[in-house]
C-alpha cells in the first residue's frame, strides 16, 4: 500500500441477504487527486461510499484512510467532508447561519466569507435554506462539506439539477480544492463531468471493478480492445478539392469545403496526408483537432458487455 494513497480498499466484499453487492473490490485513491466512482444504478457505488465513510462494515476485506484502518472510527472520519445527494439542513436558518453552525463543530474551519465567495453565494447569505433554489441548496451542501477543512471530500452527484453556468462554476471550485491538496472522491451520472474533473476513475458493474485507471489510459485501452481509432477534424484556410481522393468517406462540415471530419483513422497517417494535400493545393492547414472516444461511449459499451454475462471482461 503506497503512502501516497488517501483511500485504499483491499478485497472488499459485501452481501445483503442473497445479494452480493460488492465482490472483491480493490480501489486506490491517490492523495491530492480527484477520483471518479462511476457505474449504473445498483452497481455498488453507494455501498462502496458507505464503507469508505464507515457507515457500513464490509463482510471481508480492509479499508484504510490516510494509512489508518477505518475501524479507528472518529479519528479517521473527522478527516472526511461529505456531500450527499440529500443533506439534512435546518430550513429556517439562513445560509450564513447554517455555515456558522457547522463551523462551530470543528476546532478549525474554512473562513465563512471566503467560502461564500468561492461558492458564489454572497447574494444569498441572508436567505433561509427553505427559500433557496435547487442549485443554491446544492452549493450550500458543498459548503457544509467543505467547512471543516477536510483532507478527503466525498461528493455524491454534486451538480445534479444545476444550470450550465452553475455547473461549470462548481467544477472550477472542485478543481481549486484539488489544487489546494484536498483529495476528492466523486460519483456522478454526468459523463462530461467525470471526464472534465477526474484524474483517475473506476467503473463498477455488478459489484465489480471493471476499470480503474487514468482517463487517457482508459480511452487507449478501450480503443485497442474495440479496434476504435480517433476521429480527426481538419480546418483548411481555403477550400480543398483533393481530400476526397485520399479520404472518400470524409464528411464536409461547412458549405465552403474548408472543414472536414475523418472518422476512425490513424491520427499520424491522417496528419501526414493532410499536409501533403495542402502542399499540393498550396493552401494552409489552420487546425487539426483529434476527437477521442468519449467516456460516455466507453461507459455504454461496458454496460452492454455486462448484460447477459456472468463476468465483465476487464479492459485493464
Amino acid at each position: 500500500m503506497s503512502s501516497s494513497n488517501a483511500v485504499v480498499l483491499e478485497n472488499i466484499g459485501k452481501i445483503f441477504g442473497s445479494f452480493k453487492a460488492l465482490n472483491n473490490v480493490n480501489l486506490e485513491v491517490q492523495t491530492g487527486k480527484i477520483f471518479g466512482l462511476l457505474g449504473p444504478n445498483g452497481s455498488g457505488k453507494s455501498t462502496t461510499l458507505d464503507i469508505i465513510m464507515g457507515f457500513k462494515k464490509p463482510d471481508n476485506g480492509k479499508v484504510s484512510l490516510f494509512g489508518q484502518n477505518i475501524t479507528n472510527g472518529r479519528l479517521v472520519r473527522e478527516k472526511i467532508g461529505l456531500m450527499l445527494q440529500e443533506t439534512a439542513l435546518f430550513p429556517y436558518l439562513t445560509v450564513k447561519e447554517t455555515l456558522q453552525f457547522f463551523a462551530s463543530l470543528y476546532e478549525k474551519s474554512f473562513p465563512i466569507d471566503e467560502l461564500l465567495k468561492m461558492l458564489k453565494l454572497e447574494s444569498s447569505v441572508n436567505k433561509q435554506v427553505r427559500k433557496l433554489s435547487g442549485g443554491q441548496r446544492r452549493k450550500l451542501d458543498l459548503g457544509v462539506a467543505m467547512i471543516g477543512l477536510p483532507k478527503l471530500l466525498i461528493l455524491d452527484e454534486p451538480t445534479t439539477g444545476f444550470d450550465p453556468v452553475s455547473k461549470h462554476e462548481t467544477w472550477e471550485t472542485i478543481k481549486k480544492l484539488r489544487d489546494s491538496g484536498t483529495t476528492i472522491v466523486i460519483t456522478t451520472q454526468i459523463m462530461d463531468e467525470a471526464e472534465y474533473l477526474c484524474d483517475k476513475l473506476a467503473i463498477l458493474i455488478n459489484g465489480e471493478v471493471v476499470i480503474q485507471e487514468e482517463m487517457q489510459l482508459i480511452k487507449d485501452n478501450y480503443n485497442n480492445k474495440y479496434n476504435k481509432q480517433s476521429s480527426v477534424v481538419i480546418h483548411f484556410a481555403e477550400e480543398t478539392k483533393l481530400i476526397l481522393e485520399s479520404f472518400p468517406d470524409a464528411i464536409k462540415l461547412d458549405e465552403h469545403g474548408c472543414r472536414w471530419m475523418i472518422l476512425n483513422q490513424d491520427v499520424a497517417k491522417v496528419t501526414q496526408e493532410v499536409h501533403q494535400i495542402a502542399a499540393k493545393e498550396k493552401i494552409k492547414v489552420d487546425d487539426i483537432d483529434v476527437k477521442d472516444s468519449s467516456l460516455e461511449e466507453i461507459f455504454i459499451e461496458l454496460v452492454k458487455d455486462s448484460e447477459g454475462a456472468d463476468k465483465v471482461e476487464k479492459l485493464v
